[in-house]
């Protein structure tokens, strides 16, 4: 396991898809060492969850989310990001518990990278001392390693 671990929200996860940047690419070039993504299954069901209830909208059409998810599902592959179960905690917020997952691989003694585009949840990860990752001007990933 590597020292560094990128730990992928949902809409940090489909930015590939959506806007033609190699997240994994721009994650290696700004990255201060080797690194491991990992794709929590609460994000990846998160956006499953938003596809369902789009085809349901939309007469049973995947959409232009299900293409981009499965996209993104097969870009992380080809790049090994290695899924992660977190546990669903009753009334706990997903960006509680990324947060909380973040805490455990830190306690590890991992540099834990948040990456996301989420303002709030980067402001909560910064604010507990973890590095982010987030996509500038729809054109640029912009890493802060604190």
């Amino acid at each position: 396991m590597s020292n560094t671990i990128v730990i992928l929200d949902a809409n940090f996860f489909l930015i590939p898809a959506q806007f033609h940047i190699d997240i994994y690419a721009e994650l290696e070039r700004q990255m201060p060492g080797p690194f491991e993504v990992v794709l929590p299954d609460i994000a990846e069901g998160e956006l499953e969850a938003k596809m369902k209830r789009h085809a349901e909208d939309h007469r049973g059409s995947r959409g232009t989310l299900g293409r981009q998810l499965i996209l993104a599902r097969q870009i992380a592959k080809k790049h090994n990001v290695r899924p992660v179960h977190v546990e669903r905690v009753e009334g706990q917020s997903i960006d509680n518990l990324l947060l909380c997952l973040a805490a455990d691989l830190k306690g590890s003694g991992s540099l834990v990278v948040i990456a996301t585009n989420d303002a709030i949840l980067r402001q909560k990860a910064r604010e507990k001392g973890y590095a982010t990752a987030w996509l500038r001007a729809k054109k640029v990933i912009e890493v802060s390693i604190r």
